[in-house]
């Protein structure tokens, strides 16, 4: 009787867990599928970007926040290590550039670590226009923050393995 509850017990436990999972993982999903027409006209209105490292051109940064003066709309979460490989590797000390497809009046990079237990967010030091040392090591999203004018933010997201300098 006691082994029966407890399988009880384990398949409801499992059950849950599942219901979680399933939750969590649609929640992005259905954010961003939701979206009415005019917040999916902002989200394909965000100026593109594309990452330069050591002269090879990356499309692969996503706006998942765009705000401008009357809303914002948000397109999910930042991209995460769990079950998507880095889109790019780059070594630790180098520099990445980050151009755009119109100008930006304010750019700021972060590399943020999700898997902490706390999410800690590394400014990147930008070192000329548009350009950032990337530091520290490890997989982290590679978040960029870009203010245009008409006051539009755009936030976007890729994953990035930084490598130690050897």
């Amino acid at each position: 009787m006691a082994s029966r509850n407890i399988d009880r017990i384990a398949v409801y436990l499992v059950l849950i867990v599942m219901a979680i999972t399933i939750a969590a993982q649609g929640r992005y999903t259905i954010q961003a599928i939701g979206q009415g027409e005019e917040q999916q006209s902002m989200l394909d209105s965000a100026p593109e970007l594309t990452c330069i490292y050591q002269g090879r051109e990356y499309s692969t940064m996503t706006p998942f926040n765009v705000r401008d003066g009357q809303g914002s709309v948000q397109s999910g979460f930042p991209k995460l290590p769990d079950n998507i490989e880095p889109e790019m590797i780059v070594q630790e000390g180098q520099t990445i550039t980050m151009e755009f497809d119109e100008d930006p009046t304010r750019v700021e990079a972060f590399l943020a670590d999700y898997d902490a237990d706390v999410v800690v967010r590394h400014p990147l030091e930008e070192v000329r226009d548009n350009t950032f040392i990337l530091t520290p090591e490890g997989t982290k999203t590679l978040e960029v923050r870009a203010t245009f004018p008409d006051n539009l933010q755009v936030m976007y997201s890729t994953l990035v393995d930084v490598k130690s300098m050897q």
